[in-house]
């Protein structure tokens, strides 16, 4: 599977974006290549297991390191981090950025829980992103 094409951009909501905590650059990248990674799939909205070569992982988000306990503490926060999603002020919905992370077997699992994954696919705003210059 060839990730990261000529045409390396992914749709963001804009809620996923502009995040008033403190997320790492590492978490903030591994996020969007996740949803690089899914997007196509994000319309079925079904909560299904995602998965990429860690090694692809890895190098799209700049993580040069063996230390996959750090790793792991960085995805475990992003699981714990919720998302505020507001389409006008009396409707509001808490949203964690994944469901599901494994990092097993030379593979980055991950699942998206559907409620996020009908945002992401078709996000009523939106910033594209270079995958590549995340």
């Amino acid at each position: 599977m060839d990730l990261v094409s000529s045409k390396s951009e992914v749709k963001k909501h804009i809620g996923t974006i502009d995040i008033s905590n403190a997320l790492s650059v590492l978490q903030r990248k591994a996020f969007g290549i996740a949803v690089y990674n899914a997007y196509h799939d994000l319309k079925n909205a079904d909560g299904g297991l995602r998965e990429m070569p860690l090694k692809v992982f890895c190098e799209l988000s700049g993580f040069n390191s063996r230390n996959y306990d750090y790793l792991n503490e960085h995805l475990k926060t992003l699981q714990k981090t919720l998302i505020e999603y507001r389409n006008e002020p009396s409707h509001f919905e808490n949203i964690s950025f994944f469901s599901y992370t494994s990092v097993k077997d030379g593979m980055f699992r991950y699942r998206f829980p559907p409620e996020l994954e009908k945002i992401l696919y078709n996000p009523d705003i939106y910033a594209r992103i270079d995958i590549l210059v995340l």
